[in-house]
């Protein structure tokens, strides 16, 4: 299970953010699709994760994704992401 710190919302939600070093992908839905995307160091896209939910930062805008929140610590074993510390 992953570990919580940093970055307390109003809510009382502890959020971290990732740097991307290797593509991964993520699966994401809208109303009038589900599809999975693969996201590299090149789109400049950070991940912000509370430990369930998992949303992508980039070019001013939020997305969340339906990827399950246990991804980043797999991704973060396997070295294709890093915690940005504080």
């Amino acid at each position: 299970m992953l570990s919580y710190r940093q970055n307390q919302t109003e809510e009382g939600v502890t959020l971290k953010k990732y740097r991307i070093l290797k593509p991964i992908l993520l699966g994401f839905l809208t109303p009038q699709d589900q599809f999975d995307a693969t996201i590299g160091p090149e789109d400049g896209v950070i991940l912000e994760s509370d430990g369930h939910t998992i949303w992508t930062i980039g070019n001013g805008e939020r997305h969340e994704s339906i990827t399950v929140g246990y991804a980043i610590q797999l991704w973060l074993d396997r070295g294709l992401i890093i915690e940005i510390p504080e």
